[in-house]
């Protein structure tokens, strides 16, 4: 065979596997490009299911302890020491400590040690107490 013949094929051999490669890079590319867009998708999916569930849980637990503490309302005209049903509630419940403010702005407390005392709130909170206290009487 003649060299030049010989070259001609060679040449064309290496445009051929040139091609091939970048063909391949393609693919790659393209397969990477779709497998990222279809992981980040499956993440915000899964992302989005997951604040669905923490977002009932939240609106469950809020419910759960609403009627909790209405249950609780609902036994304090029954006479009964009112700093021991906080005590026995918060011991049944998942609160870390419960305080009721009475019509007086007397203040009890399920925490046996709490010094917690109408007159050492804010302003603010004195008015939000007068508030609902004025909304109750």
């Amino acid at each position: 065979m003649d060299a030049r013949v010989l070259r001609k094929r060679i040449y064309k051999l290496l445009i051929f596997s040139i091609l091939m490669v970048l063909g391949i890079l393609l693919m790659a590319f393209l397969f990477i490009n779709h497998a990222d867009d279809s992981l980040n998708k499956a993440t915000y999916t899964t992302m989005d299911q997951e604040i669905d569930l923490c977002v009932q849980r939240v609106s469950s637990k809020k419910n759960t302890d609403l009627v909790l503490l209405n249950t609780f309302a609902r036994n304090l005209n029954k006479g009964t020491d009112l700093d021991f049903s906080l005590f026995e509630m918060k011991k049944e419940s998942d609160f870390s400590s419960i305080q009721f403010i009475d019509m007086n702005h007397n203040v009890y407390s399920s925490k046996k040690d709490s010094k917690f005392s109408y007159n050492n709130l804010s302003d603010e909170y004195k008015d939000k107490i007068r508030g609902i206290i004025n909304m109750c009487g």
